[in-house]
């Protein structure tokens, strides 16, 4: 079995197993249960980067942003510049009103990946809260480019400019 397949085949069954049910148990508010699920995957594999940031999203779920950001910061430690936690850091960091430091972080996903919707949308409402209307204007029509049928783009576009 080469390394890329032994990859595939652990990252499919950590989804399987630990991260796909614990998204539905959060999307069912049973927080609990999908922590001890994450948890007990951890167990099994603790440099997994995908468990880290599912668990990390329970916490924000709760309003835990404290254990959020431990666990978002944990994966980027077991893998460097991972897109997901870099995300997931910025938007904790534009629901606890910390624009600024939102608006580094989705410019370092958007470095090493130039297109990332969740990263365009992101730094767009952190320019839009800091008050660069002109700048979130083009990150929310790069999106819109990228994928006309963007809904969340279109709104967010659509309220900034009814509010400018």
């Amino acid at each position: 079995m080469s390394e890329h397949e032994f990859t595939h085949d652990r990252k499919a069954l950590i989804k399987e197993r630990y991260t796909s049910p614990a998204k539905q148990l959060r999307l069912s508010s049973q927080f609990r249960e999908a922590i001890d699920l994450l948890t007990q995957g951890l167990y099994r594999y603790a440099d997994s980067s995908r468990i880290l940031c599912s668990l990390g999203e329970v916490y924000k779920c709760m309003g835990d942003t404290r254990n959020a950001m431990k666990n978002f910061r944990s994966a980027l430690r077991a893998q460097p510049r991972n897109h997901v936690a870099l995300n997931s850091i910025a938007h904790t960091y534009h629901l606890l009103g910390e624009h600024d430091k939102a608006r580094r972080c989705y410019m370092e996903v958007l470095r090493n990946r130039p297109s990332d919707r969740v990263a365009l949308t992101g730094v767009g409402q952190a320019y839009r809260a800091g008050g660069y209307y002109a700048r979130a204007r083009e990150c929310f029509i790069t999106v819109l480019a990228n994928n006309p049928a963007d809904k969340t783009a279109r709104h967010l576009l659509d309220r900034l400019e009814t509010e400018v």
